[in-house]
């Protein structure tokens, strides 16, 4: 239980420090706002993101360190005080947004019922409960243990943002996980996992903020629940992933492109659109494609208002100098290091304008990503597709429930909303552009909010109607969103005992990761030095560096490279290795295991005890899914020999399997 204090202590602290410095810096950029909401939704994103830049420049130039991270933490959490010992404005206290220009609708819509708001409300807290308790376990998602987690742990250890050959995600966009070495620096893997939640709850309220200058304040909280209640998102909170970040980045960059269209035409709007631009490009790829439509809408709105096009260019490109100045750097080291600034994506693009890429690499973007194909006739079954069968775009935890299918047709029989119909033709373009590349459900969360304001409009018409209709079609809202509350208190059942402290992290571990006992076992009996070539990709939390086998297949092609009369253990020891991890499925249904390095391991033949890979630990361990999987460790020839006394210690860990 002091542990998870601790942890949520510490993770407090990182929220103080990142509204100490972005408060003063939307004070520069705008004027004085008058929404607590939005002033804090701003603020948090303008001070994740400085600090996020800041430690990444450090990183790029080796000097990140524990003492000065500590140093700008603690700045930044004096900065909050001294916001909040200032005297505040009387507006502050207003709840209403301040009117838009030319988006004055919702003055004429009646508030929602206040049973309504309520329930709503409860359903929503429930969701963020157990989706915070969930997100107080140790780490167990296979992404985040590959690399979300892996790399900056890797950086942090280094003090720097190095060049890992072996890891294709290693020149990606890291903003996300530069916020996990934050976390990792002053705590660890669960304080990393609570700043994933946090951005979760920051995608909800920004969705309010996007939502209420169109339809009100009290309808903007229902968008926002809106967002909350879908079992994707709160099942994304629960572990330290990436796609919350780009999608809290993408709405915040729509919201202000809408307060810069429709609110005023100050500067601020501008650099606060090129800053959450920079920010959602920091993150992820899919970030392109929002930019490129939201450019290419804005292009349009600005011939059909007749705004003149050398004012919307000099917009664009002062929006684009500040994202390039953001995230350029991310792209810059790829092109570095990889010869492809979107590595591994284009790669043939590149690879013909003479950069040396890896020609051999996967394809990042098979037809199997794509199940509906690149036919735009068959994307009509979309809707239905990825709300009945989303195992078939990511994964049932990634499921956006029935709610958007049920509700948005409702568009078809209300009345026109100033501005939806700009941002819906932005989520239009930007669906139809990953329907083309890459067909996930966790690459269309940016335009989430967009769909759930949709919703929002529609249940806002619906409440003019009769009385007991719109009562009935309310039931039926909330009875969705107890569904989806229900997901989120069933997924978090397992979680609670290591939450509240009356299991510990280890124990948990022990019962829900699959690598942490072998992993336990490699900590214990070999060097930090020690450098495994391994089958399997979840590396977190093992001290030794673990290079994934896949991968440096695919950059050496080892197996058809080692010399007649030279084995495969000696061949390995000079390409730096020491040991070898191999990993099976035993049971069907489980993860499917390249068996090229296991069969190289078992075929040895008959060699001398200096050419021989020693086999040094076993362990069969059943995966959360009852997966049977079977771990083994060896050891190359005329490595590193650990001390009599720690092979007693690994010899008393005795073989163990968990059924």
């Amino acid at each position: 239980m002091l542990l998870n204090l601790w942890t949520i202590l510490t993770w407090a602290a990182l929220l103080m420090a990142c509204y100490g410095l972005g408060r003063p810096l939307l004070r520069g950029i705008l004027p004085p706002m008058r929404e607590p909401l939005e002033v804090a939704v701003w603020s948090l994103m303008l001070g994740a993101l400085g600090y996020g830049l800041l430690f990444s420049l450090l990183g790029l130039l080796g000097w990140l360190s524990y003492w000065f991270i500590l140093f700008a933490t603690i700045l930044g959490g004096y900065g909050t005080l001294l916001e909040w010992m200032r005297p505040q404005p009387p507006e502050w206290l207003l709840l209403e947004p301040r009117p838009l220009a030319q988006v004055e609708s919702w003055r004429y819509l009646a508030a929602p019922p206040w049973w309504l708001s309520a329930l709503l409300g409860v359903l929503a807290v429930i969701a963020l409960g157990c989706s915070f308790i969930s997100a107080l376990a140790p780490p167990t998602a296979g992404d985040a243990l590959c690399y979300h987690l892996q790399l900056p742990k890797v950086f942090l250890e280094s003090g720097s943002l190095i060049h890992l050959p072996d890891s294709e995600r290693s020149t990606f966009p890291l903003l996300v996980s530069i916020w996990y070495l934050w976390a990792l620096a002053l705590d660890g893997p669960v304080c990393a996992g609570l700043v994933h939640w946090s951005l979760g709850v920051l995608f909800a309220a920004a969705t309010a903020v996007l939502a209420s200058p169109l339809i009100g304040r009290p309808w903007g909280w229902i968008a926002g629940a809106v967002v909350l209640l879908v079992p994707g998102v709160h099942n994304q909170m629960t572990a330290p992933l990436n796609d919350l970040g780009v999608a809290v980045m993408g709405v915040l960059m729509l919201a202000a492109w809408c307060g810069l269209l429709w609110r005023s035409e100050h500067d601020g709007w501008k650099t606060l659109l090129g800053l959450a631009a920079g920010g959602a490009l920091s993150i992820k790829y899919n970030a392109l494609l929002l930019v490129v439509v939201l450019i290419l809408i804005w292009g349009i709105y600005a011939w059909r208002h007749r705004q003149g096009w050398q004012l919307w260019r000099m917009q664009v490109g002062w929006v684009l100098i500040i994202a390039l100045s953001v995230s350029g750097m991310w792209y810059v080291r790829a092109a570095w290091h990889r010869g492809n600034p979107v590595y591994p994506y284009a790669d043939s693009v590149f690879s013909m304008a003479g950069a040396n890429t890896d020609a051999d690499a996967p394809d990042p973007m098979p037809a199997t990503k794509r199940p509906l194909g690149t036919n735009p006739l068959l994307w009509f079954s979309a809707p239905w597709e990825l709300t009945m069968s989303p195992e078939k775009f990511g994964g049932r935890s990634h499921q956006w429930g029935f709610l958007f299918l049920a509700f948005m047709p409702g568009l078809l029989f209300v009345r026109r909303l100033r501005g939806l119909g700009w941002l819906l033709m932005i989520a239009s373009g930007y669906a139809v552009l990953c329907f083309f590349l890459r067909q996930n459900l966790r690459f269309f969360l940016p335009i989430l909010p967009l769909l759930a304001l949709a919703v929002a409009w529609v249940l806002a018409e619906i409440s003019r109607g009769p009385r007991w209709g719109k009562v009935a079609i309310a039931v039926v809202f909330l009875g969705m969103g107890c569904f989806s509350s229900a997901i989120a208190a069933r997924r978090s059942l397992p979680h609670w005992e290591v939450a509240i402290g009356t299991e510990s992290r280890q124990e948990y571990l022990m019962r829900h990761e699959p690598t942490f006992y072998i992993a336990q076992v490699a900590n214990l009996i070999l060097s930090p030095e020690s450098r495994i070539l391994s089958q399997e990709l979840r590396a977190f939390y093992f001290d030794s560096a673990l290079v994934r086998e896949s991968v440096f297949r695919q950059r050496t092609g080892y197996p058809q490279r080692i010399p007649p009369g030279k084995s495969l253990g000696t061949y390995l020891q000079e390409e730096g290795f020491t040991h070898v991890l191999l990993a099976s499925s035993l049971t069907p249904g489980g993860i499917v295991y390249d068996s090229t390095l296991s069969d190289l391991v078992h075929q040895q033949g008959d060699l001398s005890e200096d050419e021989k890979i020693i086999p040094l630990q076993t362990s069969e361990v059943r995966d959360a899914d009852g997966v049977l999987r079977r771990y083994e460790l060896w050891q190359l020839p005329l490595t590193h020999r650990h001390s009599s006394a720690a092979v007693m210690r690994a010899q008393s860990l005795t073989e163990r399997s968990f059924q």
